[in-house]
């Protein structure tokens, strides 16, 4: 079976599944369902529950940015080691905990190595801040602009290819 065929089936069984667990009105009354960001399901909530919103389960979310972490110290360990560095070695564990899961030691460890130049600590960084949005108690907290003028500045910047180089 290829990998296509094998993706309809999950999402086939997924859909009997929901079908076979509640009823035509109960499936009318779901609101919410918390997944992880398996497309399958995402498609089967579409077809057998589409007034539902779909939540995304934490732990799935951040384990994409834990991941790149991974990724990322992986590489970066491979290519200082080929220039006899050691930085890195033993560190993983490091890098892959939320801070405050760290004991006083492994704090220690952890901000001596972010003072480094290393590519692993901004992706750590980045993974960190990524944890923070479900800190967030106010709707509004999340959002970027408070007006469209703010907005339009912020298009015009980015996407105006202006050439701010002063001569």
């Amino acid at each position: 079976m290829d990998d296509q065929s094998c993706r309809a089936c999950t999402q086939e069984s997924a859909e009997q599944l929901l079908r076979n667990a509640l009823t035509q009105e109960q499936r009318a009354g779901v609101a919410a369902v918390c997944i992880d960001m398996w497309a399958p399901f995402e498609a089967a909530i579409g077809t057998c529950l589409p007034h539902a919103r779909i939540v995304y389960a934490p732990f799935h979310v951040v384990s994409h940015p834990n991941e790149a972490v991974d990724q990322v110290g992986r590489f970066e360990q491979v290519q200082r080691l080929a220039q006899g560095d050691e930085t890195l070695t033993g560190s993983r564990s490091l890098w892959l905990h939320g801070f405050e899961h760290l004991n006083r030691r492994k704090h220690q460890e952890l901000l001596a190595l972010l003072t480094s130049e290393l590519k692993t600590g901004l992706a750590w960084a980045l993974k960190e801040q990524s944890r923070k949005l479900w800190l967030y108690k106010r709707p509004s907290a999340a959002r970027g602009y408070r007006n469209f003028s703010n907005f339009r500045v912020a298009i015009l910047f980015h996407h105006g290819k202006l050439d701010l180089i002063p001569h």
